[in-house]
């Protein structure tokens, strides 16, 4: 007959020698980030990039924009980013050329502005009309629409809110031409104005 006692001791040894998990408390930066509040703008962010994404895979993807830039195979990632020191918001995406056409860097730059053009008007599209086309108005209702609580609005809510949004963000395209050992770079403000092009020379 098996003793009580050995068979108990026999259990108690038997858990004793198997694995023992090791526990620990979570490392300053994961109790940093557990204990940060995702916010209305962090929210707004995210999506606005699945918008931009959207918009940009049925404007660009699906060959709308070779119409008017026969020299693009692809277009690359999509981005959205807020530099906190600079207070600016930047939408923006990366765009490949057709190396077996060769043309000069005034050509490239040329469908580079034509390019961001196209892809801000591509990104306000649903928020215009005849009377507000791709403007200031325009992107006020693009703002209101990723910057809000769902179905309500708090009166604390700046007045100007939108304004300030639309002021601080612009549009751009990085064109990757390889075949001329440099990227260009075109950016426009996203209520529409000048657009500035900057050219870097790879290494």
């Amino acid at each position: 007959m098996i003793n009580k006692k050995s068979l108990i001791a026999g259990i108690a040894l038997f858990m004793f020698i198997l694995p023992q998990e090791i526990l620990a408390d979570p490392s300053p930066g994961v109790r940093w980030l557990q204990n940060e509040p995702a916010s209305l703008f962090d929210l707004g962010i995210r999506k606005l990039e699945k918008y931009v994404e959207k918009k940009q895979l049925v404007y660009f993807d699906k060959g709308k924009a070779k119409v008017v830039h026969p020299l693009v195979t692809r277009y690359g990632t999509r981005h959205v980013e807020y530099y906190y020191q600079k207070n600016t918001l930047l939408i923006y995406t990366i765009s490949l050329f057709n190396q077996d056409i060769k043309v000069g860097m005034d050509v490239h730059e040329r469908m580079c502005k034509d390019n961001v053009n196209h892809f801000r008007r591509s990104i306000l599209n649903d928020f215009s009309g005849p009377e507000y086309a791709f403007g200031k108005e325009a992107g006020l209702r693009f703002m209101k629409k990723f910057f809000s609580h769902m179905a309500y609005s708090k009166i604390s809510r700046p007045k100007n809110l939108e304004s300030e949004l639309v002021d601080i963000t612009s549009i751009a395209v990085n064109q990757l031409v390889s075949s001329m050992g440099a990227d260009i770079r075109c950016e426009m403000p996203l209520a529409g104005g000048p657009i500035s092009v900057t050219r870097k020379d790879r290494p």
